[in-house]
């Protein structure tokens, strides 16, 4: 049910961040052909080239996962209280380990940043094989 759905929709956001990391990567790497050509000339291996493309994506992708995923926080922190009795044995089975809630911004911003990393690592490396 929900469950089901939630866990759909978090899989297609995650492999949509991925897709348009590595779209984004390719078209950088694909624009600076000259720069590739040239750092190859002077002797640059396709880990150097491809590693100078890679922290920037993944920095970008980790501070936007973090910046969305503080305001969904906050966003939550606003909503209005509902009863907890639900969470006790009823609905769910079991009670929820809502201590955790205060980790989900940083761990998204980890999943991100990660997910970022090695899509734009994946785009780096067929970039650098075909050219």
């Amino acid at each position: 049910g929900v469950r089901r759905a939630a866990a759909a929709g978090s899989w297609m956001a995650l492999v949509a961040l991925a897709a348009m990391v590595a779209v984004a990567a390719a078209a950088t790497l694909w624009s600076g052909a000259g720069v590739v050509r040239t750092l190859r000339l002077i002797g640059a291996e396709d880990r150097f080239i491809s590693r100078a493309f890679e922290r920037p994506f993944a920095l970008r992708a980790a501070f936007g996962a973090a910046v969305g995923a503080a305001a969904a926080a906050i966003f939550a922190l606003t909503m209005p209280r509902i009863g907890t009795e639900m969470f006790s044995t009823g609905a769910f089975g079991a009670e929820p380990l809502l201590w955790l809630a205060p980790l989900a911004p940083p761990v998204a911003a980890l999943i991100a940043g990660l997910t970022a990393l090695g899509a734009t690592r994946a785009a780096a490396y067929l970039v650098l094989r075909r050219g």
